[in-house]
């Protein structure tokens, strides 16, 4: 959702605070309305994670998850 500044969103992958993610998805289109459709319980506060579980569960996560919510990601 950072993408809306670039030229070409595939510039968002160098981008050093994404360095360690696994996967980007850049997005520039309307970012609140595609929060909201993610989670309807999002209010407009960032940073906002969703740590994704083996078994498909999701965990929303306001600011930075802390070690024990993404060791909980493998339990």
């Amino acid at each position: 959702m950072d993408a809306a500044h670039l030229s070409d969103p595939s510039e968002l992958k160098t981008q050093t605070h994404y360095a360690l993610a696994d996967a980007v998805h850049p997005y520039s289109g309307k970012t609140h309305a595609l929060q909201y459709a993610v989670n309807p319980k999002w209010r407009g506060v960032t940073p906002y994670v969703a740590l994704l579980k083996t078994d498909g569960s999701i965990r929303y996560v306001l600011g930075q998850p802390s070690p024990q919510q993404l060791e909980d990601l493998t339990k």
